[in-house]
């Protein structure tokens, strides 16, 4: 083979294998060799040094043993750990950037329920405000379960699969919910946090949690970005409807 054609020469020089012949010494390598119809197999290749005696003259003798199956099935080994090793890099950066976005979007629903539990203390003695509070605990508890509960399936972080559920939900209801998780957030930055929600008979088949979690980034972001005594604007509206595919609008600004 061209790639090998040097080594072949190098060994089987004059100068070797007279070195070989003197010595009685022997050396070996690998090389591709021609079947003659264009193709090349793995050959192990042996050159050993006869000495010279009353028997017989100096000389040399080569022996070649085809590997090519061998090479075949190491290259086969090899390609399938480069292939595992892909495998867990690309799982192990998956699962770092899964729980590193999901540390995130905890603390969204955590911090709510935190700031609406404040709040109800401050109107022990209004039982509809206490009940208020307790329902959007409630509403943010349950994203927040949802979430854990993502993150507890480690399996489907590990193969790079999102596992997507077709349920009923209530879009509107969705949203509110979400509002409701930002708006204690907002008032301690003082952010007016503007909504409109203009979505008849709401109610879709998909998976609920992630339509959560992408407005839950998105408003993430605008309080982020969004400087004190700034506003949010967060809209949503219904823009066609056919058979039994609705089509929805979504709009989000955030102003400094």
């Amino acid at each position: 083979h061209p790639e090998e054609k040097a080594l072949v020469e190098q060994m089987l020089s004059e100068e070797n294998l007279h070195r070989l012949i003197t010595t009685g010494g022997e050396e070996s390598f690998e090389a591709r060799l021609s079947t003659g119809n264009g193709l090349y197999f793995w050959s192990y290749i042996i050159v050993q040094g006869v000495l010279p005696s009353h028997a017989q003259p100096e000389n040399f003798m080569v022996f070649i043993r085809s590997i090519d199956e061998q090479k075949q099935k190491d290259a086969h080994a090899k390609l399938l750990l480069q292939n595992a090793v892909q495998q867990a890099e690309t799982a192990n950066k998956s699962k770092s950037e899964f729980l590193a976005r999901m540390s995130h979007e905890i603390r969204t629903p955590l911090n709510a329920i935190i700031g609406l539990a404040t709040i109800a203390r401050h109107y022990e003695d209004d039982p509809s405000k206490v009940d208020d509070c307790l329902g959007k605990i409630d509403s943010s508890s349950k994203v927040l379960l949802s979430l854990i509960n993502d993150i507890l399936d480690m399996s489907a972080i590990e193969n790079n699969k999102m596992k997507l559920t077709s349920l009923p939900f209530d879009l509107a209801a969705t949203l509110a919910n979400l509002r409701d998780i930002y708006l204690p957030q907002c008032r301690g930055k003082k952010i007016v946090l503007k909504t409109h929600f203009d979505i008849p008979d709401a109610f879709l088949v998909g998976d609920e949690l992630r339509v959560s979690q992408i407005f839950l980034n998105l408003l993430s972001n605008a309080y982020k970005f969004t400087g004190e005594n700034g506003e949010i604007d967060f809209e949503a509206s219904r823009s066609s409807v056919l058979e039994k595919n609705a089509n929805s609008r979504f709009f989000e600004l955030f102003l400094r």
